[in-house]
């Protein structure tokens, strides 16, 4: 097979198993909706179904756009998205929802400025490593030569934590946190080297100590943060149980209670307990339903298009394609770790969907647009190849002419 048919092949596979984890999460959600049921239009499946074409349309249009397109107006999308989730954050005619302002109404629907930060911090990463840089030197002559130097590459990771401080204010740590997870897995995946040099190493040890810094001082900033980390684990007392660790409790009951075959479909108790049944923990009622098989399903299909993902950005030599890919596959596979590992009670509670199967349409559509940017990526990559292989067989063919002769 050629490298043309190859990336081809891989583009075809990423639709085909993005496209059937979208329609599983409708079925998935239909099962988890059952108490919420009323009318048809009204039903969070219903409105699943809508977002699912909404997201095909964007696919289809951002796939039409050149690599190119992309990265120049990567950072306009960021500036963006900033100023949608500081809207969200000021604007006094925005409702909190559940003691947080994350969603602009939409008529019926809602739009999560939050969600749409993960493909935009994908694409403006991308943009920021695909830039020149003066060559750091070996020695420093004063502050102001290292200040210089160091500034414009800064620039961008006082960017992203600005979005972060944003989504964190709405409040939202663990969109914010995934959020800011994208950039330090691109800088882990190469990025480090080609933006800071031989002082990658070194950037990345310290962006991890300070990283940690900040989240536990985040979780003791708010009461309510620090009571969730403290007692998620804790099932030895009625009062957490029923309390701050309900939701973590219920959960594992679920997944334990589903064991290998599980229930059976919409046989699950946990979605007439749990607030969550259809979004964050859309898990639960997958593993309490279908046992272990839900489990491999979401890693069969999420864990392969990451796999390819990667695979593709490997072999893509410009520097802006090659992190788009290998971005858009960490923050998949990174979120739907999160989100399994919250479900099964090994992280607290945090506000994290389950990539194409949880309920909600920004998420679903951020997904439609990451995927789009890269499929755009990957089909000028498989044009690309097959020019290179009309060239290669031309000049094969008048070498063999020239040598008959």
């Amino acid at each position: 097979m050629s490298n043309r048919q190859l990336f081809s092949a891989q583009e075809n596979s990423i639709i085909v198993m993005s496209l059937v984890a979208a329609l599983s999460g409708v079925l998935f959600i239909l099962s988890a909706s059952i108490p919420d049921a009323s009318t048809l239009t009204g039903s969070q499946w219903f409105k699943q179904c809508l977002w699912v074409g909404v997201g095909i349309v964007a696919f289809l249009f951002l796939r039409q756009l050149s690599p190119s397109t992309l990265c120049r107006f990567a950072p306009w999308v960021f500036v963006a998205t900033v100023l949608a989730c500081a809207f969200v954050v000021w604007f006094p005619g925005i409702e909190a929802t559940n003691g947080a302002k994350r969603w602009i109404s939409l008529g019926p629907f809602q739009l999560q400025p939050g969600e749409f930060a993960k493909p935009t911090m994908v694409w403006f990463f991308a943009w920021v490593l695909s830039r020149r840089y003066p060559k750091l030197p070996d020695k420093w002559r004063c502050f102001p030569h290292f200040l210089d130097h160091m500034v414009p590459r800064l620039v961008s990771l006082f960017a992203a934590l600005l979005l972060f401080i944003l989504i964190e204010m709405e409040p939202d740590l663990g969109t914010a946190v995934f959020a800011l997870f994208i950039p330090y897995g691109m800088l882990l995946g190469g990025g480090a080297q080609k933006l800071f040099g031989r002082y990658g190493g070194k950037m990345v040890s310290g962006l991890t100590v300070l990283g940690v810094v900040c989240a536990v001082w985040f979780v003791f900033a708010q009461p309510y943060r620090l009571e969730r980390f403290t007692t998620f684990s804790r099932i030895d007392s009625r009062e957490v149980v029923s309390g701050p660790a309900y939701q973590t409790f219920s959960s594992k009951t679920a997944v334990a209670l589903g064991g290998v075959s599980g229930l059976g479909p919409g046989r699950g108790h946990a979605k007439y307990l749990m607030p969550a049944a259809t979004t964050d923990f859309i898990y639960t009622t997958m593993a309490e339903e279908f046992g272990v098989f839900a489990l491999l399903f979401i890693v069969a299909l999420v864990g392969g298009l990451c796999l390819i993902l990667y695979r593709i950005s490997v072999g893509i030599e410009n520097t802006f394609a090659r992190f788009v890919v290998q971005g858009t596959a960490w923050w998949i596979g990174l979120q739907t770790i999160g989100n399994l590992t919250m479900a099964i009670g090994l992280l607290p509670p945090i506000g994290v969907p389950l990539p194409f199967f949880s309920y909600g349409g920004s998420s679903l559509m951020a997904l439609a647009v990451g995927l789009g940017g890269a499929c755009s990526i990957i089909k000028l990559a498989a044009v690309q190849e097959a020019r290179s292989e009309i060239d290669r067989d031309g000049r094969r063919y008048w070498r063999a002419r020239l040598s008959r002769s």
